[in-house]
């Protein structure tokens, strides 16, 4: 045993110090004249690089909400309510509250507002979960897939 363990270190002990590699043969005339790639063809691996990477990045996010569950963005629009409207800033916190709401984002245009909800679920599990005092001072209009229209009262 103790006789190949020594075999070994000899062995390994060579390998590693082991003197400058012999030189490389000379290389022939006709191997030394390599082809410089075009500049299209580097401009195509470049952009099928890029698409690859765009395409690999859309099925990971595909993947994601696959995985994760149903992530949406729903629209909510309030006509004829003004921007420092009371019931509309209730309306908005009360939402954001909720946990099946991970942001919302509220823009204000022309007496309408829009709040733009990013949630898990369906609309009206938003509408439903609103509390009722607060839920009285609008109509429901309207409520589709992912948005829902209501009247200020």
């Amino acid at each position: 045993m103790k006789l190949i363990l020594t075999g070994l270190l000899i062995l390994i002990y060579t390998i590693c110090s082991a003197q400058e590699p012999a030189p490389a043969p000379p290389v022939p005339d006709t191997i030394k004249s390599v082809q410089k790639p075009s500049e299209e063809s580097t401009k195509t691996k470049t952009d099928s690089l890029k698409m690859a990477f765009t395409n690999l990045k859309n099925a990971l996010l595909s993947a994601n909400k696959l995985f994760t569950g149903k992530a949406d963005t729903m629209t909510l629009t309030i006509p004829g309510v003004d921007y420092d409207n009371l019931s509309l800033s209730l309306l908005k916190e009360s939402i954001q509250k909720m946990k099946i709401v991970k942001a919302v984002g509220m823009t204000y245009s022309s007496s309408t507002a829009t709040l733009e909800i990013a949630y898990k679920g369906k609309p009206t599990d938003i509408w439903d979960s609103v509390p009722v005092d607060i839920r009285t001072k609008f109509k429901l209009i309207e409520a589709g897939e992912s948005s829902i229209l209501l009247k200020y009262k």
